[in-house]
């Protein structure tokens, strides 16, 4: 294809299991240093990005496959050479593509990104160098950071088997052997006619040969490099998962590997393979074109011929790819022997190893993303169906094939859309958006995501606990073992979020019946989910499903419309004269209804889906997926971009309740009306609805808040920045966040020896305000709480208070800290409002009348206690009161504390308790 191609690639790795006990060995280990293989010592060299990972490039694992080893089976390499590993072996001959510089105009139209050449630029060829002796591989190793054998990772690299190399930059192993102390190895593969020849005269699935001949070549030589040859996991992507899979099916009886990672891809997938027939009328379509025979030739003259052709003539003389499936994998793929490739897995029984299996969860964004920028336009629903039936619909009925093996499962489904592997607005989690994100490589601008970090750290732990123990290693993780009846569908990066995320995989899989996966017989469809529901397609009935039927089917559209003709009998009307009511509504949304009423959870796409569903929940009376939405994510827009805001981001008790704890239904109904103030009897067509809007909020801020709330720090740029963060999360009424935001500092008072904390005195709230005893206090004076749970209490200042003023931020601090005032400047003038005595409208607390201020004390008791303000305009009385030289400065002019005379502290007396001091009403500064 003309663009980027670079994506259509598979991954495969190798990893280990914990076998046995783990073996050691000596840890004088030094980077780079040279290790003896069975063919001779290889010299190594610190990997470029990782100065202490040392890499082994270019070691051959195979005879060079030219002359008579062109189209034949790899053999190994004999004799003893020394290596210098120091770079990649060249990349296996491709079909070169003939485009010329791609069409701006397309891609503007394609919604592509600067990004996106910037990760063809990593995942692509940029050497240009190609050989057919191309069968080497490589190591990276950090053996000498202890000295137990290592877990082994062997990857494979993809591309539709017609591309792919092992030295495209962001397939370095370096970052997750620096991370997960694990071995990561990569090789090349044959591909295309050389290594899926289909000639009748040879063995055919070559490219699978060399894949076993490689995993040979770890296990017997990986221990020199700390590896531990009974530990490896192969695991891959597109069609490496492809090669994994098969490789499951072809070596049942001596695997080598412990495990196994197929990401977006198995042996259900693309329609392969390709029968004999197909693959020999392919081999004798190319032989004519090069001038060396048909299928009415001797098979053997006709190989012999094109072993003497150059490959460069061979790979010219491939057809240009005409269609979706040739665009994406080529002419030349698994073929059918029987051998290593069978014709029917669904009655083949995998190898006895763990597996992980799973997909993104918008695969065919890469694909739509490569045919827009060509011109070729398809619709949605085209690739919602691509999705299911290459992608979803087989990682279900190869899991399940998995769990019928007796073999530990885990199943995930990848969500991640970040700024730096973004190729297209529309792309989303797209086919191999997952594997910068895996292997560490993504572009440096933009700068990757807190997130995005995250996330990438939580996948390479996950796939390196795997390695390290595939039967137990993702349970110690936090992974429940794959289940079609239980939620054990692990979402990564969900809402860009890291954690363990498990649903059923009906809320996925649920489509499945409508689909047609190659290879599988039909009623392997049903075994996705379990046999106890059922749904009807095309006048027939079959069990779909494992989830129950039993809440919403009484209640729902039957009995509305059993209503509608109960009513037009009693008019004397005529059944059939009655209108159907919305007639015109969405036919996707009644269809995820249809699935709601068979028993599966409907999960919503965003926030218009949302409202529909709403909507059709509350007209059709639907208690059961009105509850279920109750419980869904809160689709929102603010400041014009659309949110999608977890519930438990606000499970900090500081934050709840705040702007969007009722749900989304509040915003556009109550609870317990349907369309309010519409007469639903007579509608025709459903009202207009869409998603609640805050217009008048920042986008951008809301963001930054949505990141606090998850734990992650943020930069403050500026005090304004900071005035904008506090607007916002008073306005949603994130209390708890608000106390993290408000400007302060904890520090360390040498000369005291106490911890203190300075804060704005309009930042001073009373609950937070504790009183820690005087070490000389007056006989009557009571010992006051003071921990912060006892001080936000709201009885935690105890009559006849005597000692020091203490502060801990509600929500946020767990103990209290001396409390420092910023005030301004040197004069402040306090204004104090005499109350009723009368609860305050705005506080529950009773109001005390105006005190005198007594002389024994520090003014700074009167700024932390005044008396209670009131709203009421009547007996209004105002204190002036000059604060002169009553405080110094000794770190900046806006910081005050007490002269000598009060104990370099506020020392406080009063007669009265439970005092409320409103910042905002009841002060104003002067110079």
């Amino acid at each position: 294809m003309k663009s980027l191609s670079f994506l259509l690639t598979a991954v495969v790795g190798v990893s280990a299991t914990a076998v046995g006990g783990l073996k050691q060995r000596a840890s004088n280990w030094t980077v780079g240093q040279t290790v003896q293989t069975a063919n001779g010592p290889v010299a190594g060299h610190p990997a470029s990005n990782q100065s202490d990972v040392s890499e082994y490039l270019g070691i051959p694992f195979a005879q060079p496959p030219i002359g008579d080893l062109r189209f034949a089976a790899p053999v190994k390499p004999t004799g003893n050479s020394s290596y210098n590993g120091t770079d990649f072996g060249p990349s296996c001959p491709v079909k070169l593509s003939n485009s010329t510089a791609l069409n701006t105009t397309l891609l503007l139209a394609a919604n592509v990104t600067e990004i996106a050449l910037e990760i063809e630029t990593i995942f692509g060829d940029q050497r240009g160098l190609y050989s057919e002796d191309c069968l080497y591989i490589n190591v990276w190793t950090k053996p000498q950071t202890g000295d137990a054998m290592k877990a082994v990772l062997v990857w494979i690299y993809g591309g539709g088997f017609n591309s792919g190399a092992s030295s495209y930059a962001g397939y370095n192993g370096a970052n997750i052997v620096a991370q997960e102390d694990v071995i990561v190895v990569s090789f090349n593969y044959r591909l295309s006619i050389l290594g899926f020849p289909g000639s009748p005269a040879t063995t055919n699935n070559l490219a699978f040969l060399d894949q076993r001949l490689a995993v040979e070549w770890v296990r017997d030589n990986i221990a020199n490099f700390g590896g531990d040859p009974s530990r490896i996991t192969l695991f891959g992507q597109s069609a490496g998962a492809f090669s994994v899979d098969a490789y499951s099916y072809a070596w049942t009886s001596d695997p080598i590997a412990a495990g196994f990672i197929s990401e977006s891809g198995t042996v259900f997938s693309w329609g392969l393979p390709d029968t004999k027939a197909e693959a020999a009328a392919a081999w004798y379509n190319v032989s004519a074109a090069v001038g060396c025979g048909n299928s009415s030739s001797d098979a053997a003259t006709v190989l012999a011929c094109m072993r003497s052709t150059s490959y460069t003539t061979i790979m010219n003389a491939i057809p240009p790819a005409n269609g979706v499936q040739s665009e994406i994998l080529g002419y030349f793929g698994p073929t059918v022997d029987e051998t290593v490739v069978f014709s029917n897995y669904s009655s083949k029984t995998p190898a006895k190893v763990p597996m992980i299996i799973g997909n993104n969860d918008y695969e065919g964004g890469l694909f739509r993303t490569e045919f827009a920028v060509e011109g070729e336009i398809f619709p949605d629903i085209f690739w919602d169906d691509f999705n299911l039936q290459e992608f979803t619909c087989p990682a279900g009925i190869r899991a399940n094939a998995s769990v019928s093996a007796s073999n530990p499962t885990w199943r995930y489904r990848y969500f991640g859309v970040f700024p730096d592997t973004a190729i297209s607005s529309e792309a989303g989690a797209y086919h191999s958006a997952e594997l910068p994100i895996l292997f560490d490589t993504a572009p440096s601008s933009p700068p990757a995501t807190t997130e995005e970090i995250a996330i990438g750290n939580y996948m390479r732990g996950a796939w390196a606990a795997f390695a390290k123990d595939p039967v137990n290693g993702l349970t110690t993780y936090g992974w429940p073992s794959y289940s079609a009846s239980n939620d054990s569908l692990i979402r990564l990066a969900y809402n860009n979020l890291t954690g363990t995320n498990a649903v059923n995989p009906s809320v996925y899989d649920a489509n499945c019946i409508y689909v047609n996966v190659s290879n599988v017989d039909p009623n392997a469809y049903t075994a996705i989910l379990g046999p106890s529901t059922t749904a009807t397609s095309s006048g027939s009935s079959k069990p779909t499903g494992s989830a129950t039927t039993t809440s919403s089917v009484a209640t729902a559209s039957s009995k509305f419309f059993q209503c509608q003709l109960k009513t037009a009998e009693e008019n004397g009307d005529d059944s059939n004269s009655i209108r159907t009511l919305y007639i015109d509504r969405d036919p996707v949304t009644f269809k995820d209804i249809s699935l709601h009423l068979q028993g599966y959870h409907v999960q919503p796409r965003d926030g218009g889906h949302f409202v529909k569903l709403f909507a059709d929940a509350q007209f059709y009376s639907l208690p059961r997926l009105i509850s279920q939405l109750y419980e869904e994510n809160i689709f929102i827009s603010i400041g014009n971009r659309d949110f999608q805001v977890p519930k438990d981001i606000f499970s900090d008790p500081g934050n709840s309740p705040n702007y969007f704890s009722l749900g989304f239904a509040v915003f556009f109904s109550s609870p317990t009306e349907v369309f309010p103030g519409l007469n639903r009897d007579g509608l025709l067509r459903p009202p207009s609805i869409v998603p609640p809007s805050v217009p008048n909020r920042s986008a951008d801020i809301f963001q930054e808040i949505l990141h606090l709330l998850r734990g992650y720090p943020l930069h403050i740029r500026n005090e304004d920045h900071r005035a904008e963060l506090l607007r916002d999360v008073r306005y949603f009424h994130l209390k708890g966040l608000e106390q993290k935001l408000i400007r302060h500092s904890i520090t360390y008072n040498l000369a005291r020896r106490k911890d203190e904390i300075t804060l704005r005195i309009e930042d001073v709230r009373q609950s937070g305000i504790s009183i820690v005893s005087d070490p000389t206090p007056t006989p009557s004076s009571p010992a006051p709480p003071t921990s912060a749970t006892e001080m936000h209490s709201g009885s935690s200042i105890p009559p006849n208070p005597v000692g020091y003023v203490h502060y801990a931020r509600p929500f946020v601090d767990t103990k209290a800290y001396e409390l420092v005032l910023e005030i301004g400047n040197e004069c402040t003038k306090l204004h104090f409002q005499p109350p009723n005595h009368s609860p305050s409208p705005r506080s529950s607390h009773p109001s005390y009348p105006p005190l005198p201020l007594p002389t024994s004390t520090s003014p700074l008791h009167h700024i932390l206690f005044p008396p209670l303000f009131s709203k009421s305009n009547n007996n209004k009385s105002r204190i002036h009161r000059r604060l002169q030289n009553t405080y110094k400065s000794p770190l900046r002019s806006h910081r005050h504390e007490t002269q000598t005379t009060y104990n370099a502290t506020a020392r406080i007396t009063d007669e009265e308790r439970g005092r409320e001091f409103s910042a905002r009403e009841s002060r104003e500064y002067a110079a």
